[in-house]
Order: structure tokens, then C-alpha cells, then sequence
């Protein structure tokens, strides 16, 4: 240590600088001292001489200069005076310098306000430690109802805590668990999930959900884990059991694909049934229709005439069933031929025209002029739409008359355009009640309509599919009701006292062919 930095350290105290102060008066002792030892202690006739020159009756003022106990003293005053004025020069500075200190320190709390402090400070220690104490208490009386599985993982999927909760199913023991890596805890794959789960939350600081299987205790036990981060590269686990819900959803499903396989098989069976009846059944029709161009009775005619309705009649249930039948098993297909609009809709109207005017019904149809005259789809799929739904007009309308209205619009597809159709009657109707379920197999409108107006309830539903596979949509208005799938921008701009269906297919048009 250097010679400056004591004299800092020694001035730095301030017991040093009062001490500075004693100086001058420790080198008039020893002055003192010097001279009486001097005088007492020194050559007898030397003091008499110095004695007699220090006589005051001897008023000589060269007596006094002349004495040296007098020069002596004199200079020790004159000493220690210097000595007062050089340590009043050096400790000045460092008394300001204290001076300054002590004046510039705020007013120091008393002891009575540290005591206050440190009381209050102590009390709201206790109160954080209470929250704190019961908080602990609430988490663990929680855990300990919860079911669940509450496990503390890293990013690498090891387990670094496990929470103590009412049911435990773990692969092993808590010790066992925690030292492990996932690998070793888990299966192969169960493992994997986690482990890419957690990166999942990590990376997303979301919750991220896994379901996933263990063998616990010889059983499967189904889990469905959230994952939740709770640092940057730590998340919390949160298993569930689901085991039953998952037996239950696995029997559901089975008991569906079950069901499914077991409609197929329906629908394949009618479908083989249906074609296997159906070619004696066109037998029959044949050698009645023979039958009726030989030469009979009044009688026998009437005979034939009614083989010859009964078979058209059972022919048809049993081409709606086929059709049905193909349908649900997926076995029929839409073809894809060019066809005249207006050729198809005069055939159905020329077909049915007989039926509508035995019964006085006026059949029309309009074609608005924006249409293209010939589209590209399934022409005996659309004739047999329109016939479903025109015959059905005709029979429910005792005396009026039915229309049928096309009109269309481009779609955004190149080379697409949609058909919408209109057929109108002004028959019975079709209440709100039962317009809901009208499209629905082997439903009809009302139980009584099969007795008075015969029909299996197929037609509908079977043109409700065709629609379908022609990539549109079926609706029916009656009354002021709606029923089937209308597009959400459609409005009705008919009035009607009976019944409108509409349905909309897509058809497929050829910009080379004029409209």
C-alpha cells in the first residue's frame, strides 16, 4: 500500500484529526521537560548564573536576551504556534468535506417508524405465507379427487414429476417412471406420439390432444392426453381414461360397418331379385299383348286388358325397385351423352298425355329461350325424373292442369351449366306435416293416398338420388311450405293452389354446338 493511500485512510477518520490537534501541546511538554531537567539536574553554578540573569530586579534589557532558557522557550512557543496553523491548514479541508456529508444525508427514519416497518413487513410475510399454505392445500385436495394421469415432461419426453392423484395408471411404479427415458416408459409408438405432440406444443405454445393405448395390468387402457407448455422446454401432461368411451365408439362402429354390409347385401339381393322377376314379368306382358290380337270374347278382352295393367303396374314397382336397389349398393352409374332438351321433355308429356286427358288436365310445358338446345348428361335418367314427378302431378290433380318450366344459368366450371325445372299442378297439395318427409323412401304423404292412389312411395326418393348423382338438388313448395334442399338464394315466384317441384341438375354443354 502506498504512502498516499494510508495518509487518506488515517485523515478518513475522524478520532485521527482531533488527535492532530494535541500536537502542539505535546511539544510544549517537551519543551518544558527539557528545561526543567536542565535546571535541576545540571552544574550548580550554571543555574546561579542562569537564576541571577533571571532576576527581575535586574531591569537590563540585554540580561534577558542573553539568557538562554528565555531564547529556548520562546522558540518552543513560536514552534508549536507554526505546528497549530499548519494542522488547522491540513484537516480544514476534510472538516468542510464531513461537514458537507452530514448536511447533504435525508433525515434517517426513527426508530419507532423501523420498528413499524419491520412489523408490517413481518405480518404481510405471515399472510403471503398463509396464501401460500392454503393455495398448496386447495392444489393438493384437487389432485388428489382428480382421475386423471398429471405428468411433468421435458422436451425430450422424459418425466420429471408426477403429480399424486386419485387413480395412477402407470407403465410401473413412480420410481421407475422418473428414472427413465420415454423410450424405456413407453412403447415404440406410444412414444413417438407423445413425443412429436410435445414438440407440437412447444413449437405452437398451444394445447395439443393425443389419444393413444397402453397395456396396463393385462388390459387395454385407453388414454386422451393434453399437452400443455409451461415453460420453453417443459409441458405438462394430462391424461384421461377413456377406455369405455373408446369399447363403445370401437362397438359403434362395428355395429355400423355391420349395418352398412347388411343394406349392400339388401340392396344387392332386390337388385338380383328384381331383375330375376322382372324377365318372366315381361314374358307375361308379351303373350297377353299376343293374346289381345286374337280373336276373343267381349268378356275375354276385358280379361287380357286387365293382365296387360296389372303387369304395367307391377313392372313399374319392380323397375323402381331395381333402381332403388342399384342406387344404394352403388352399382348405378350417370352416363354422358349428348342429347335436345325439348325431344325429352315431348316424350315424357307425349307419354303421359293419354292420363291427363282422360282426367281433363291441360299438360304444358316452356322452354325458356336462354337454354341451350342440346346438353351433354343421362337423357333416360332426366326422362325418368320428369315422369316420376309428372305422373305424380297428373294423378294427385283431379282436373287443372300441370306445367312443366325450364329455364338455366351458366356455372363457373368451363363447359357447365345448370337445368332448373319447375313442375306445377293444381291438385290436392301436400300438407306442411308430412311435406317434410316426403323424399324419403317409402314414405308418401299420407297413408291413405296408397289406398286411393296406389304408387310403392319410391318415386320421389329414387328421383331425389338421381338428382343427387347429377350433382343437384330437389325441393317441393305446397301451401306456403317448403321441403327437400332448396338453394339458399331461392325464392319462390310462383303462386300455386296445389303443389311446385323443382330440382336443379348440371349438365354438360358444347361451345362448338349452337344454342
Amino acid at each position: 500500500m502506498s504512502s498516499q493511500d494510508l495518509t487518506k485512510r488515517f485523515f478518513a477518520s475522524k478520532i485521527s484529526i482531533y488527535w492532530l490537534l494535541l500536537i502542539p501541546f505535546v511539544w510544549q511538554l517537551i519543551g518544558l521537560s527539557i528545561v526543567s531537567s536542565y535546571l535541576f539536574f545540571g552544574n550548580n553554578g550554571e543555574v546561579a548564573k542562569l537564576l541571577q540573569n533571571s532576576n527581575p530586579l535586574n531591569n537590563s534589557p540585554n540580561n534577558s536576551l542573553n539568557n538562554p532558557i528565555v531564547l529556548f522557550l520562546g522558540l518552543n512557543l513560536l514552534i508549536s504556534v507554526g505546528l497549530v496553523f499548519v494542522i488547522v491548514k491540513i484537516i480544514r479541508p476534510y472538516l468542510e468535506l464531513n461537514i458537507a456529508k452530514k448536511n447533504s444525508l435525508p433525515d434517517c427514519p426513527t426508530l419507532s417508524h423501523n420498528l413499524e416497518n419491520r412489523q408490517k413487513i413481518e405480518d404481510d410475510l405471515k399472510d403471503s405465507q398463509a396464501k401460500l399454505k392454503e393455495a398448496y392445500m386447495e392444489q393438493s385436495t384437487l389432485l388428489s379427487a382428480m382421475t386423471d394421469v398429471v405428468l411433468v415432461r421435458n422436451a425430450e419426453g422424459r418425466c420429471l414429476k408426477i403429480a399424486t392423484t386419485k387413480n395412477v395408471n402407470l407403465k410401473g411404479t413412480r420410481e421407475q417412471v422418473l428414472s427413465k427415458s420415454i423410450y424405456e416408459e413407453l412403447p415404440e409408438n406410444v412414444a413417438n406420439l407423445l413425443l412429436s405432440t410435445i414438440q407440437k406444443a412447444l413449437a405452437s405454445k398451444q394445447i395439443i390432444n393425443c389419444d393413444y393405448s397402453l397395456d396396463i395390468d393385462g388390459r387395454e387402457v385407453w388414454f386422451a392426453s393434453n399437452i400443455s407448455p409451461i415453460s420453453d422446454d417443459t409441458v405438462i401432461q394430462i391424461s384421461r381414461d377413456i377406455t369405455e368411451r373408446k369399447l363403445s365408439e370401437m362397438a359403434l362402429a362395428k355395429a355400423k360397418e355391420a349395418a352398412e354390409a347388411a343394406t349392400k347385401a339388401k340392396s344387392e339381393f332386390l337388385a338380383n331379385m328384381s331383375h330375376e322377376i322382372r324377365t318372366p314379368m315381361n314374358g307375361v306382358l308379351v303373350m297377353a299383348q299376343l293374346l289381345a290380337t286374337t280373336e276373343l270374347t267381349e268378356e275375354q278382352e276385358e280379361f287380357v286388358q286387365t293382365i296387360l295393367e296389372s303387369g304395367d303396374v307391377l313392372l313399374t314397382i319392380i323397375n323402381d325397385i331395381l333402381d332403388f336397389s342399384k342406387i344404394e349398393s352403388g352399382m348405378l352409374k350417370i352416363e354422358k351423352r349428348a342429347y335436345i332438351l325439348e325431344e325429352i321433355i315431348s316424350s315424357v308429356n307425349s307419354l303421359l298425355r293419354g292420363q291427363a286427358r282422360d282426367k281433363g288436365i291441360d299438360l304444358q310445358h316452356t322452354i325458356h329461350p336462354d337454354v341451350p338446345c342440346q346438353v351433354i348428361g343421362d337423357s333416360s335418367r332426366l326422362r325418368q325424373i320428369l315422369i316420376n314427378i309428372v305422373g305424380n302431378a297428373i294423378k294427385f290433380t283431379p282436373q287443372g292442369n300441370v306445367s312443366v318450366m325450364v329455364n338455366g344459368s351458366s356455372l363457373t366450371e368451363n363447359d357447365q351449366y345448370a337445368l332448373q325445372f319447375a313442375v306445377t299442378d293444381s291438385g290436392i297439395g301436400i300438407t306442411g306435416e308430412h311435406i317434410v318427409s316426403l323424399f324419403q323412401a317409402f314414405t308418401q304423404a299420407d297413408t291413405s293416398i296408397s289406398r286411393r292412389y296406389g304408387g310403392t312411395g319410391l318415386g320421389l326418393a329414387i328421383s331425389k338420388r338421381l338428382v343427387g348423382l347429377m350433382g343437384g338438388t330437389i325441393w317441393v313448395e305446397s301451401f306456403g311450405k317448403v321441403g327437400g334442399d332448396p338453394p339458399d338464394n331461392w325464392k319462390s315466384s310462383l303462386v300455386t293452389q296445389g303443389a311446385t317441384f323443382y330440382f336443379v341438375i348440371h349438365v354438360g354443354i358444347d361451345s362448338q354446338i349452337g344454342q
